[in-house]
C-alpha cells in the first residue's frame, strides 16, 4: 500500500466515516495516521492533505461540481460524490498532482468501488470543470450568505448564529481564519528540560521550531513526521497545546501547593499545564465523564512524568459533597460548539445548530452550577470553551455572576481564531 491511489482509497473511506457515518474527522484522522504509519512521510501527507482540504472545502467543492454536472450533488452516491470531491479538490489546490491523474484515479476507484457504469459520467464531469476552472463564477459578497457558503464553506445555519454576535466583515475574518494551515503548537516541560535545552534537541533533529511570542515555553513546529518522532517525546519533555488554552491556565495565577480540580480534563493538557506552573508540588485531581477519556489523561500524565495529577472518573454534574468549600482553584473548561477550532476539525462546521448551541449552553449552566461548590472563600473558577459564541461564552458568564454574587470576575477574554490561535473563551472568577 504505497501508491497514490492506495492513499486515494484510503480519503476515500475516511471521508465516507465523516460524512455518512457521523464520525468526528480528527478521530479519524487520528486512527488513520496510527494505523498507517508505516507508509512513508510523504503519503501520510498526501493522505492528511486530501482528507482535511476535502472536508474543509467540501460545499464550494460541491458549488463547483453543481455549476459543471446536470446530476446534482444531493442526487449522487456518496462513493460518486466523495471521489468528485476528492479529485476537484486535487484540480484547484494541489498543484503537486497532475490534473489527468486526480481524474484518472477517480475513474478507475469509481469502477473498483463497482460504479462502472458511472465512470463515464465521473469522466465527463471531472474533463469539463478542468476545462471550465477558470471561467467558473462564484456568489458576489451581496449575497451574503451564498458568498461565504462558496468560498469558505460555512453553512449558512452557521452564519446565521455567527450573525447574532458578529458584522459580516468579522465573520468573514472568521472564514479566512478557518482555513489558515496550523503548524503544531507544543510546550515544553520545564520540569524536564529548559526551553533553551529543548530546543537545541530540535535543531540537531532538524525540526523547525520557534516561540510563541506570548509563551517563551510555547514552540511552533513544523518539518517534522509524526508527534511521537519528536526528540523528547517518550521522555515527557514536551506536550501538546494550543496557545489559547495556555492563555487560560496562565490567567489563574497558579503556585505551589495548590488544591486543584480540573472538571472536564480530557486529553489532559490544562492539568499538566497547571501541574508544571505548580512545579509538581500540590494536588490535581483531573476529571472526566468516561474511562475512556481518562485513560487518555493517565496516558498522557505519565508521559511527563507528574505524579500530583489524580485522574479519576466523574460526571462534572454531579455534586461531590466530599470536595465542598475546599479547592483552590477549579478549573471547567466546558462542552462546546466548538466553532473556535474548525480549522483543525472541519466537520464541526456542517453539524452546528441553533438548537444544539442553546442546549450546550444550559449544560453549561448546569455544570457551573454543580462545581461552583468547590470552590473555597478566596479560591478561583476558569470557565472556558473553545468556541465564539456569545451564547455559549459571555452570557453564560453573566447570568453565573447575576446568580452568585458570591464570586466577582477578575478577567474575561475571548479570543477569535487566527493564523496561530484557535478561537477560545475564558472567565477568571475569584469567590469573595
Amino acid at each position: 500500500m504505497t501508491n497514490e491511489v492506495s492513499a486515494r482509497e484510503i480519503v476515500l473511506e475516511m471521508l465516507l466515516m465523516v460524512t455518512k457515518e457521523g464520525k468526528s474527522s480528527h478521530l479519524v484522522l487520528n486512527d488513520v495516521l496510527s494505523k498507517y504509519a508505516y507508509l512513508p512521510k510523504n503519503e501520510r501527507s498526501f493522505i492528511k492533505r486530501l482528507f482535511m482540504g476535502t472536508l474543509e472545502d467540501m460545499y464550494e467543492l460541491d458549488y463547483i461540481i453543481n455549476y459543471i454536472s446536470s446530476t446534482r450533488t444531493n442526487k449522487m452516491k456518496p462513493i460518486i460524490l466523495n471521489l468528485l470531491r476528492m479529485a476537484v479538490y486535487q484540480i484547484f489546490y494541489m498543484d503537486s498532482v497532475p490534473d489527468n491523474a486526480a481524474v484518472n484515479e477517480a475513474v478507475n476507484l469509481a469502477g473498483k468501488r463497482g460504479f462502472k457504469n458511472l465512470k463515464g459520467f465521473m469522466n465527463g464531469v471531472l474533463r469539463n470543470i478542468i476545462r471550465k476552472k477558470d471561467t467558473i463564477e462564484y456568489p458576489s459578497r451581496d449575497n451574503f450568505d451564498e458568498f461565504m457558503e462558496v468560498k469558505y464553506s460555512m453553512p449558512r445555519e452557521l452564519i446565521k448564529i455567527l450573525l447574532k454576535d458578529y458584522s459580516k466583515d468579522e465573520i468573514e475574518e472568521i472564514g479566512k481564519a478557518s482555513k489558515v494551515k496550523r503548524d503544531v503548537v507544543i510546550r515544553v516541560n520545564t520540569t524536564k528540560i529548559s526551553v533553551e535545552d529543548y530546543m537545541l534537541k530540535l535543531k540537531d533533529a532538524k525540526v523547525t521550531a520557534n516561540q510563541s511570542e506570548k509563551f517563551k515555553e510555547a514552540l511552533i513546529v513544523k518539518d517534522f513526521d509524526m508527534i511521537e518522532t519528536l526528540p523528547g517525546y517518550d521522555e515527557g519533555e514536551f506536550y501538546v497545546q494550543d496557545i489559547s488554552s495556555m492563555e487560560a491556565i496562565d490567567a489563574i495565577g497558579l503556585t505551589k501547593g495548590l488544591n486543584v480540580v480540573d472538571v472536564c480534563a480530557a486529553p489532559g493538557g490544562k492539568s499538566i499545564m497547571a501541574a508544571i506552573l505548580m512545579e509538581n508540588e500540590g494536588n490535581i485531581v483531573s476529571r472526566d465523564l468516561s474511562e475512556y477519556k481518562i485513560d487518555r489523561i493517565r496516558e498522557n500524565v505519565e508521559r511527563v512524568g507528574l505524579d500530583i495529577i489524580k485522574p479519576e472518573v466523574h460526571d462534572a454534574l454531579s455534586l461531590d459533597t466530599s470536595m465542598k468549600d475546599k479547592m483552590d482553584v477549579v478549573i471547567a473548561d466546558l462542552p462546546c460548539s466548538g466553532i473556535g477550532v474548525i480549522a483543525k476539525k472541519p466537520d464541526i462546521k456542517y453539524n452546528v445548530n441553533l438548537t444544539g448551541i442553546d442546549e450546550l449552553s444550559k449544560l453549561q449552566e448546569k455544570i457551573l452550577d454543580t462545581v461552583k461548590n468547590y470552590v473555597k472563600s478566596g479560591g478561583k473558577l476558569l470557565f472556558s470553551t473553545c468556541t465564539i459564541t456569545k451564547a455559549e461564552n459571555v452570557n453564560n458568564t453573566k447570568a453565573f455572576l447575576t446568580k452568585n454574587p458570591e464570586f466577582e470576575l477578575l478577567k474575561e477574554k475571548q479570543i477569535m481564531p487566527g493564523n496561530v490561535q484557535d478561537g477560545f473563551y475564558y472567565a477568571l472568577m475569584k469567590r469573595k
